[in-house]
């Protein structure tokens, strides 16, 4: 397709004067002209391994990611710790915890091993982890300790009304679509995630299908911030509203929570409405969904936006695109399921999300300082 000639001789294909021509074959990049062709969309990754400017982008997000990642497994390996060797077992008792630490360090061995392209092993360690959290299931409901029956320890509190869980499904859904059809295309070298592709049309099946969770993604997104601006117009224009703003006591219970993990606190913070980590988890999304749409919607019209704007966005936009989902996948498992699901005294699953309500036991223990709030207001 290209002669053999360099770059700065006029009749070479690749000639910045020839490249729009050539970029716009009907095989290739049909409306394609000379912006989008020095762009480089059509060969992205060659673009970030020779652009210095692309490639500090791309070192940033790989620092970002990896950072983030070691502070969050960190996280939970300390919390898993310190309460499987603690003198008061956890609610799901000492045995299932031990073996969902088991496992969450096999699934960190596994993410850790695919970092350097070694799947089959990969492949292995993740099964092997999935087999033991399976295990820690079966052992759970065999030995599972009896809960308070009396009649105000079965009481529950509403946490979230219908509209937050019907968000909250809708945006698990369209995950669930954008990271079954976006990591094959991520780790394209990957033979063995293209493999449910089969399922789904091949790759023009998987393209339609991540489309349309990215619409849903914005779509449950949009509502979400109009909700909030309802309500917070309800409440006189009370930042008080929005309960999932970070303050200064979040601060203080990181700091306290660190000291506990390490041997330096006995005492662990008693929280609000709100743990640190829940709103670590929430806010996440408003820095990850404003960078994966802007940048899917450059990826998504390529030779439009490659046209219209310099030559390095859309390869900008691949670099953030990809390791922002690589993040948020991440965060999403060694994160929120943990310390929602498959931390031992939530173990084996939170039903908050489905019912809305928290019992007196698990409020006494996640918010006790909400609860006294609740109990003070009441006849």
């Amino acid at each position: 397709m290209h002669d053999v000639l360099p770059p700065e001789n006029p009749k070479a294909h690749t000639n910045p004067a020839n490249g729009a021509k050539l970029c716009s074959k009907p095989a290739c990049h049909p409306g394609a002209n000379v912006t989008f062709a020095m762009s480089g969309a059509n060969h992205l990754r060659l673009m970030v391994k020779r652009g210095p400017a692309l490639h500090s982008i791309d070192l940033f997000f790989r620092i970002l990611t990896g950072g983030m990642i070691l502070f969050l497994t960190g996280g939970v390996a300390l919390d898993l710790r310190k309460k499987v060797f603690s003198k008061t077992p956890p609610r799901s008792g000492r045995i299932s915890a031990l073996l969902t630490s088991l496992s969450f360090l096999g699934m960190v061995a596994a993410l850790s091993v695919a970092a350097f392209n070694q799947v089959l092993q990969a492949t292995y360690l993740f099964a092997g982890s999935v087999g033991i959290l399976v295990l820690s299931y079966l052992v759970y409901f065999a030995l599972r300790p009896k809960s308070a029956d009396s009649v105000q320890a079965m009481r529950h509190y509403t946490r979230f009304d219908r509209i937050h869980r019907i968000q909250h499904a809708v945006l698990m859904v369209s995950f669930i679509m954008l990271i079954s059809t976006g990591l094959p295309l991520r780790f394209a070298q990957v033979d063995l995630l293209h493999r449910p592709w089969a399922f789904i049309g091949g790759l023009e099946g998987a393209r339609l299908i991540h489309r349309i969770g990215a619409v849903t993604l914005i779509a449950v997104w949009l509502w979400h911030v109009l909700d909030l601006l309802v309500r917070w117009k309800r409440q006189g224009f009370s930042f008080r509203s929005w309960t999932m703003l970070p303050n200064l006591k979040d601060v203080r219970d990181f700091i306290q929570t660190s000291m506990a993990y390490v041997g330096l606190s006995h005492a662990e913070p008693r929280y609000d409405r709100f743990q640190f980590r829940q709103k670590m988890d929430y806010l996440a999304e408003y820095w990850g969904v404003p960078i994966m749409v802007l940048s899917g919607f450059v990826l998504w019209f390529p030779i439009y936006w490659g046209n219209r704007l310099p030559e390095q966005a859309v390869a900008v936009a691949l670099v953030a695109h990809g390791w922002e989902a690589t993040l948020a996948f991440s965060a999403i498992i060694m994160w929120h399921l943990y310390n929602e699901h498959f931390n031992p005294d939530n173990f084996p699953m939170s039903k908050v999300w489905l019912t809305g309500t928290l019992s007196r036991e698990d409020m006494e223990r996640e918010h006790p300082v909400e609860l006294e709030r609740l109990d003070a207001t009441e006849p």
